[in-house]
């Protein structure tokens, strides 16, 4: 009986071990992903602002407006990365709270393309829009709705092939 209990006890102690390994896997997959994330448009702002630096009294007007419009963009980038951290760690921990109120979806997603418009830009990828001309009203979190477009038309301009076509389509 003895053994049997400590075998029982044994077999729980592998599986949590298991499930503790699982997790720590997740955890360092995520944090490379995140490192991946932040690394390439910190290294995007650096190498502009080391440019401007060196050439700083030589830089033309519109080179200088094209630099400061890159770094503009990329910062960007990671200030929507710190928000969705920040989002998941109150999702995880059940803190989130939801302002619903009606929410026009034809403006959240024509405003998201907007956003991301230079993404699809630089990767030589067409984003067609079909949305219908009378407003499609929702009662919905618009700030919640707005990052989950952002964040489907940023993977689908991450992940089309180069001159390759996306659609976003509302019906």
């Amino acid at each position: 009986k003895i053994f049997e209990e400590l075998r029982e006890k044994d077999e729980r102690l592998k599986n949590l071990t298991d499930k503790l390994s699982s997790v720590n896997k997740m955890k360092s997959n995520f944090v490379a992903t995140m490192s991946h994330e932040f690394r390439t448009p910190l290294t995007s702002i650096k190498a502009y602002c080391d440019t401007l630096i060196k050439n700083v009294d030589s830089v033309d007007k519109g080179l200088l407006k094209e630099f400061l419009l890159v770094i503009d963009e990329e910062s960007g980038k990671l200030v929507t990365l710190v928000e969705d951290i920040l989002d998941f760690s109150q999702i995880e921990s059940g803190t989130m709270k939801s302002e619903k109120r009606p929410c026009n979806l034809n403006q959240v997603m024509s405003g998201a393309a907007a956003e991301l418009a230079r993404n699809f830009e630089l990767r030589e990828v067409t984003l067609h829009q079909d949305l219908p001309g009378d407003p499609v009203v929702v009662h919905a979190d618009r700030d919640l709705i707005r990052q989950l477009v952002v964040s489907l038309l940023h993977n689908a301009s991450k992940f089309c092939k180069p001159r390759g076509n996306v659609w976003m389509r509302l019906e």
